[in-house]
C-alpha cells in the first residue's frame, strides 16, 4: 500500500500543469508573437498539450483566429492544435489549471501593474523588451520598477534581434543575460534559427527539475 501511494504521488506532481508567464516591459514588444511562437514549439515539435491564455486585453488572438480561417486555412490547422483562450481571466485560468494540460503559456501583453499577481503566480516567467536605441528605456524602466520582486533573479530576459550595444549595456548594468529572439516573421512557421532559440529556452525551463 506504502508503494502504491508513492506512485500515485509522483503521478500527481508529474501531471501538474507548467504555467508560462510571458510579460512585456511595452506594448508592441513582441509578447504574443513571442507566445504563438513558443506554442508551436511545444505543441508540434515536443508533442505537449499546450493551452494559450490571451490575458492581454489587446483582442490579439482572438483576430488572429479570424483572419486565419477565412485566408489561410492550412495555416488555421496549426492554429487549432493548440488549445487557445482568448480573453481569459483569473477565473479562466485557475480553471485551467486543473485540466490535463501540460503546459500554459499566458500573454500578459505589458501592463504589469495590472497583472503582476498573476504573472508572479506563473512557475515559468519571462519578459521581453526591446532592446534598440530608441526603445531600450522601456526596459530599464521595467528593470527598476522590478528589482525588488522576490524571484526576480530566476526570471528570464528576452529581446528580439538586440542590438549588440544595448545588451552589452543590460548586461552591465543589471547583470542578466538576454536571450535574443531571432527574426520570425511568421510564428507559425518555425525556421531552424527559431528552432535551436526556443530549444534553449525551453532547456532554461528544465534548469534543476528532471523533465
Amino acid at each position: 500500500e506504502e508503494i502504491f501511494l508513492k506512485k500515485l504521488d509522483i503521478i500527481k506532481k508529474d501531471s501538474v500543469s507548467t504555467t508560462i508567464g510571458v510579460l512585456g516591459t511595452a506594448h508592441g514588444a513582441g509578447v504574443t508573437h513571442l507566445s504563438l511562437m513558443l506554442a508551436v514549439f511545444m505543441a508540434l515539435v515536443m508533442g505537449k498539450s499546450v493551452a494559450l491564455a490571451d490575458m492581454s486585453g489587446t483582442d490579439c488572438l482572438r483576430q488572429a483566429g479570424i483572419m486565419l480561417k477565412n485566408n489561410f486555412r492550412r495555416k488555421s490547422k496549426i492554429f487549432k492544435m493548440i488549445s487557445i483562450y482568448e480573453q481569459a481571466d483569473a477565473s479562466l485560468l485557475s480553471e485551467l489549471m486543473s485540466e490535463n494540460f501540460e503546459y500554459i503559456i499566458v500573454d500578459f501583453g505589458a501592463d504589469y501593474q495590472k497583472n503582476y499577481g498573476q504573472f508572479l503566480m506563473c512557475k515559468v516567467k519571462l519578459i521581453v523588451g526591446n532592446l534598440s536605441l530608441w526603445k531600450i528605456h522601456y526596459y530599464v524602466e521595467f528593470m527598476a520598477m522590478t528589482s525588488t520582486v522576490k524571484g526576480m533573479d530566476k526570471w528570464i530576459y528576452i529581446s528580439p534581434y538586440p542590438d549588440p550595444d544595448s545588451e552589452k549595456y543590460f548586461r552591465k548594468n543589471f547583470g542578466k543575460e538576454i536571450l535574443p529572439v531571432p527574426c520570425t516573421p511568421d510564428p507559425l512557421h518555425l525556421g531552424a534559427d527559431s528552432m535551436d532559440f526556443l530549444q534553449k529556452l525551453v532547456s532554461r525551463f528544465y534548469k534543476g527539475r528532471r523533465r
